[in-house]
């Protein structure tokens, strides 16, 4: 009997293992520069996290090789986008574009 259990806890142990996946990347503007505090929400765990201050870099562990990601930060367009925990994403947001008015007379 114990040395079921023995096999039931490592069994269990490699499952979780395998189950781990860690994306990572930097988020930049049109002009690479980093943009930090960044938002990004990982659809597959219905989570939020935030690029890193000053370098815009982040790194964040999933249960999925691929996945989906929803970024937004202050004065960008938001973001959506398939990633792939096996590369390094480079993340480009385009910076929102201010509105004209113009006076009809």
């Amino acid at each position: 009997m114990k040395r079921f259990f023995t096999y039931l806890l490592f069994f269990a142990a490699v499952k979780t293992a395998q189950g781990q996946f860690y994306l990572r990347g930097q988020i930049t503007d049109d002009k690479k520069n980093p943009v930090s505090n960044a938002r990004i929400l990982v659809y597959s765990l219905k989570s939020y996290f935030y690029s890193g201050a000053g370098n815009g870099t982040f790194g964040i562990s999933l249960k999925v090789p691929t996945d989906s990601l929803l970024i937004n930060a202050e004065g960008f367009e938001p973001l959506t986008i398939l990633v792939k925990s096996s590369e390094w994403e480079n993340i480009k947001l385009k910076s929102l574009e201010t509105a004209t008015v113009k006076t009809v007379s």
